[in-house]
């Protein structure tokens, strides 16, 4: 299965990282890329061309808390308030 990534940096602009490769025999740990800068966000399965159950790390939690409006792309919003929603539902995330 193949899915794309993308992370945003200290200024909100997007970088895609694509084809990522996923095996059900070879776990996935690491991905890596070229890049010098604050990475503020990441979210997997950008453009959701995969299924992926997806846990967002604390910083990318913290910042989608003040700045999810600066995602520019309305699909990319909508995926991260759904999985934003997926971890309140879990109480992986507190509602408040």
């Amino acid at each position: 299965m193949k899915l794309n990534a993308v992370f945003y940096d200290a200024d909100f602009k997007a970088h895609e990282i694509k084809d990522i490769i996923l095996s059900d025999k070879d776990a996935l740990t690491k991905v890596s890329f070229d890049f010098k800068g604050t990475v503020k966000a990441v979210i997997i399965n950008h453009d959701a061309h995969a299924y992926a159950k997806v846990l967002f790390d604390q910083r990318t939690l913290d910042t989608f808390e003040t700045d999810i409006t600066k995602i520019s792309d309305a699909t990319t919003r909508a995926i991260v308030w759904r999985h934003v929603w997926e971890e309140v539902r879990n109480a992986r995330f507190s509602s408040k």
